[in-house]
């Protein structure tokens, strides 16, 4: 199967035309895809909470990135950004609509459409913690500490200057391994004061 990949324009300034040009080409109308609208809400709504914005209200900028074509075949999440990524099947050929922002490009590539669509395996289960203002160096200890108890989890540190959140990011194939992996987690950091947010 002939895919085709397309990145960037999904933001939330006039610019941004891509999913409206997808639309046209396809011949279909925009709707708005409710898990990317909650998402964008939550995090503006942290956003607002770290002092970063004025206001904790969704811009209509902001729910343009949830407006996606009717009829995907396949939305991914975009765990470090706001616009979804989305694949159609048009005339046998797979169409793949991308952020263009490297970090969040990359991770939907390489955590859910590559292992899945480009290899034929399962995607792996990722989860993440998120903490405000908590700095990488405090969770060393504990990342050390499942290199050894879990080593079939992947776990990174991801800190946002924008939020000023830390993402602590669980990849393994096993959910039951990933799901242990964050409670050990959550119980090392908890003396320090460091609660996940909701």
């Amino acid at each position: 199967m002939e895919d085709v990949f397309c990145s960037g324009g999904l933001g939330p300034t006039p610019d941004d035309r891509t999913f409206e040009a997808i639309a046209a080409a396809l011949g279909r109308e925009t709707e708005t895809w409710q898990p990317a609208l909650e998402r964008i809400e939550r995090r503006v709504r942290r956003m607002h909470d770290a002092g970063l914005i004025e206001s904790s209200q969704v811009t209509e900028g902001n729910r343009r990135m949830a407006s996606i074509p009717a009829g995907p075949d396949r939305v991914f999440l975009d765990g470090r950004g706001m616009a979804p990524g989305v694949m159609y099947r048009v005339d046998g050929r797979r169409l793949f609509v991308l952020p263009g922002v490297p970090s969040e490009l990359r991770a939907i590539f390489s955590e859910e459409l590559a292992p899945e669509l480009l290899t034929g395996r399962t995607a792996g289960v990722v989860r993440e913690l998120r903490f405000l203002m908590a700095g990488e160096a405090r969770f060393y200890p504990v990342m050390l500490e499942l290199e050894r108890s879990h080593p079939e989890v992947s776990v990174g540190s991801y800190p946002n200057t924008q939020t000023r959140e830390l993402v602590i990011r669980f990849i393994g194939a096993d959910e039951r391994q990933v799901l242990e992996a964050m409670e050990v987690v959550r119980q090392r950091v908890a003396p320090m004061g460091l609660t996940p947010m909701a």
